[in-house]
């Protein structure tokens, strides 16, 4: 990893340069930020209803893994409730909380390409991300913790450059610091972790064994320290072994899930998909890799993007299932290396002379790679409405229709009286606003092929009986459950006898075209 210095390409027209591509930027934020601010009021999905319980438990005062469990780190949850807190326990607040943490992502992945090459190439990057980001491909209009895993990834890494250009060592403690926050975020983002270790390493001058142990050290002292903390506050709040049990040993389980024989057509299932969706972009990506062969300041700067790219591909990676929304992980790098691609072609020798190139050709490649996202996601970003979107985004969940129940639970419930979703439809809880009779918020552990499938079953079924709830609410849709074949079935058979103590108020019928 060589050293990148600040010196060229320096924007052509600086001062006045560096001021309209902040003004650039300010445009390509407000642009993104309109497009999320028409669908703050999308319904909630599943992952966004489980962090928003457990946000909300924590205000109350309960730790994560006290009255809600599930395999996820509890960084997701702390972030959620500081958005409900300061933004309100509504799904607006949640939206917004997500426009918020998008719009810092694009300021920092445009500081970053602002170090690496200039100001356009920091501003080119910005619109590829804020495109690709909003994309029904990954899913991006819903707060899935993918989303603000990368502000602290970015930071971090925002930091760490910042350390190695200004030769400021003590700045390496708080790179590491955010992007260990990256980690107790999400288990991906491990791998954003693994990647600043290896530039503070590799990434500055002098080496040799004693800068290393000094730079190895202040970063591993700020990357574990998250991860401690957590451990720490868990353990006082009496929750460590649950949080054990679920973020390791269960998580271990689940990772094991997919066979290595049908990895590839998962995978495409979804890359695809998000390919085809911006392919000029993506080309955009593309030269980006190969800048380096002919443009000298990408050369510098090879020894951060490049790395950083591949390891954001590998944040993808964990547990093999290529979920949409884990894509969101590999954008940054992807746009930044976009950018950069886009940069470079003013370095061709038909341009090399124009004194204006880099600002022109960087910005119109990529205005024309963001401009084509928009175009192929248009009626969906613009034409839709919030429950539109969710339906297209998501087929027969029942997400929409989550509203409905919740509303209907309020209306006939008391504040205290707990209630019990058998099913994996969390965004209930949050709607209904009412205590879960079961710290069970998923119902898909309880049916996967994994060694504690029948324990957690039992206990789900103790759980319920004990609260006896006001309203039982079960979901007979396919994908709130994935029953593995050679899962127990004791849940379902219990679900048969026990509905004998509750009297049928009202059934929902979920149909793509509508609800019923």
């Amino acid at each position: 990893m060589d050293q990148v210095t600040s010196e060229a390409p320096a924007d052509p027209t600086r001062p006045r340069g560096d001021v309209l591509a902040w003004a650039a930027l300010a445009l390509v934020v407000a642009g993104v930020a309109l497009l999320r601010w028409r669908v703050l009021d999308v319904p909630l999905e599943r992952d966004e209803g489980e962090y928003a319980v457990a946000g909300r438990l924590i205000l109350q005062g309960h730790p994560p893994y006290e009255k809600a469990v599930n395999m996820k780190l509890p960084g997701i949850y702390g972030i959620y409730a500081l958005v409900l807190g300061t933004l309100g326990e509504t799904v607006r607040g949640i939206h917004l909380g997500l426009l918020v943490a998008n719009a810092l992502s694009l300021l920092l992945l445009f500081l970053i390409g602002r170090r690496l090459v200039d100001s356009w190439t920091g501003v080119a990057a910005a619109a590829v991300l804020g495109l690709l980001s909003i994309g029904r491909s990954v899913q991006g209009l819903f707060a899935n913790a993918e989303h603000f895993v990368l502000p602290l990834a970015l930071a971090g890494s925002w930091v760490l450059l910042e350390a190695r250009e200004r030769k400021r060592l003590a700045l390496v403690f708080p790179g590491g610091f955010l992007l260990g926050l990256a980690f107790v975020t999400k288990q991906h983002g491990v791998l954003f972790t693994a990647w600043g270790g290896l530039f503070a390493l590799l990434g500055f001058r002098p080496h040799g064994a004693l800068p290393w142990l000094r730079r190895g050290s202040l970063y591993s002292a700020g990357a574990l320290l998250p991860y401690a903390l957590t451990c720490l506050i868990l353990w006082m709040g009496g929750v460590f072994d649950q949080f054990w049990l679920w973020t390791f040993e269960y998580a271990r389980a689940y990772t094991q899930q997919v066979s290595w024989g049908i990895v590839d057509t998962i995978f495409w299932r979804s890359a695809r998909p998000i390919l085809e969706a911006a392919p000029i972009a993506w080309a955009l990506v593309g030269l980006g890799l190969f800048a380096p062969l002919w443009f000298a300041p990408a050369r510098r700067a090879a020894g951060f993007y490049l790395p950083f790219l591949a390891f954001s591909f590998l944040s993808v990676c964990p547990g093999l299932f290529f979920r949409p929304h884990y894509f969101v992980l590999l954008l940054p790098a992807a746009a930044l290396a976009a950018g950069i691609g886009a940069r470079s072609v003013a370095a061709w020798p038909f341009l090399r002379e124009v004194r204006l190139a880099p600002i022109l050709a960087t910005l119109t490649l990529g205005l024309v790679a963001s401009g084509q996202a928009l175009a192929r996601g248009w009626t969906y970003l613009v034409e839709m409405s919030p429950e539109q979107i969710s339906r297209f985004t998501y087929g027969t969940n029942p997400f929409p229709e989550s509203v409905q129940i919740g509303e209907f639970v309020r209306r006939t419930t008391d504040p205290s009286d707990a209630i019990a979703v058998v099913g994996s439809e969390p965004q209930i809880y949050f709607y209904s606003n009412r205590p879960a009779a079961t710290s069970f918020l998923y119902t898909y552990a309880l049916v996967e092929d994994q060694p504690f499938n029948l324990e957690m079953q039992q206990e789900f079924i103790r759980q319920v009986e004990q609260a006896a709830p006001e309203i039982l609410i079960f979901v007979r849709i396919q994908t709130s459950w994935l029953t593995h074949p050679k899962a127990p079935k004791r849940i379902f058979l219990w679900m048969e006898e026990y509905t004998r103590n509750y009297d049928m108020e009202a059934v929902l019928d979920v149909r793509i075209t509508g609800t019923k």
